[in-house]
């Protein structure tokens, strides 16, 4: 594989050869596969290629010495004034600068890739406030006393759709992936790296491994099976709540943190 990662490097660099003597290119970033060390025969090289205000170059995927290039364009004026998700910080933090103009893509990647504590409580609200939704308890907190918050996990099933209450469950599952990116101060990656990453984070349930596969792995559809499965996600979402609550970010001000500042409702202006 490493042979591989390699040779991804060199044939981006040599695709950039051009690129550094445009006036109109600010700077590159190799992406994806090559840039976190892997790759096989389905990876592409992603290169995320800043430039200023016009450019020749065409987005998207092209063969050049018979390797599958994927080029993604940003205007870098736009970019240094937008906000960045979660997959796009992810994404560029693990990425290699291989052109930087003025150093100026090493400025703004250091300016984007923060991840402060009061985005990363307000992330953590969010999480909560949605599994809760779903029926996922955090009974521990106090929530409003004049709001009904109390949803089960099988709400679907006894409205007459066991089918519904697993994509739930599984929407679910997600969400707790979500929170421990977000517990791990790690930006959240893309959804299809979401679970391969997260072997690799320092803070994890106990026997996480063996209890998202037993989350995962489906034999049977019925009421029994899902209510082990939201047993087992429950159990770690607990673990996680006592990780949380030493640091004070719940408290009885969280539902309406979350209905101002949260991204279901943002009533603010």
């Amino acid at each position: 594989m490493s042979q591989l990662i390699n040779k991804h490097i060199e044939i981006a660099k040599k695709f950039i050869e051009d690129l550094r003597k445009d006036k109109d290119i600010v700077g590159v970033v190799l992406l994806g596969g090559a840039a976190r060390g892997y790759a096989d025969e389905y990876s592409d090289i992603d290169l995320g290629i800043f430039y200023n205000y016009n450019t020749n170059l065409v987005p998207g995927e092209r063969i050049f010495k018979n390797f599958d290039l994927d080029i993604m364009l940003f205007e870098y004026n736009s970019w240094l004034n937008a906000k960045w998700s979660h997959e796009q910080r992810q994404a560029f933090k693990e990425g290699i600068l291989l052109l930087d103009h003025d150093n100026k893509i090493y400025n703004l990647l250091q300016s984007k890739l923060i991840y402060g504590d009061e985005e990363r409580a307000q992330d953590i609200i969010n999480i909560l406030m949605k599994l809760k939704w779903k029926g996922f308890s955090i009974e521990k907190y106090e929530i409003p006393k004049n709001y009904e918050f109390k949803l089960p996990p099988d709400l679907m099933y006894k409205r007459g759709c066991l089918e519904c209450s697993y994509i739930l469950l599984n929407e679910s599952i997600d969400l707790f992936l979500q929170l421990l990116y977000c517990l791990n101060h790690e930006f959240i990656p893309d959804t299809k790296w979401r679970l391969y990453n997260s072997y690799k984070l320092i803070w994890l349930p106990e026997n996480y491994k063996e209890n998202i596969t037993k989350l995962i792995k489906t034999t049977e559809i019925s009421i029994d099976n899902l209510m082990i499965k939201v047993n087992v996600l429950n159990s770690m979402i607990s673990e996680a709540i006592e990780v949380i609550s030493h640091e004070n970010i719940i408290t009885s001000k969280t539902y309406l943190d979350f209905i101002y500042e949260g991204d279901e409702y943002r009533t603010k202006p």
